[in-house]
């Protein structure tokens, strides 16, 4: 039994086929179902059933640049405990 995927064109409809599987088919929606099977077969001859277009092959995407690090706590701390270098107009007060 080969399975093919079709786009459904019609009222929504729910089928139980032979061999007890049931489909819910929507329009314009993509449904696998068995291409041997004679309901699925009427389908396609009233038009209602169209074979899918195989899906296009998605290009990768290119890497995300990384964000900078964010500074820890501890670092913010360090950077707070150390005294600022004085320049000359400082010392001659």
């Amino acid at each position: 039994m080969s399975v093919k995927t079709y786009t459904y064109h019609g009222p929504t409809t729910s089928v139980t086929l032979a061999d007890g599987t049931e489909h819910n088919l929507f329009d314009g929606k993509a449904c696998s179902l068995p291409e041997d099977n004679p309901f699925v077969a009427s389908l396609v001859r009233q038009r209602r059933l169209k074979e899918a277009p195989a899906a296009p092959q998605a290009e990768p995407k290119p890497p995300r640049k990384k964000a900078p690090k964010k500074a820890r706590p501890a670092q913010l701390l360090a950077d707070a405990q150390t005294p600022e270098p004085q320049t000359e107009t400082q010392e001659a007060q």
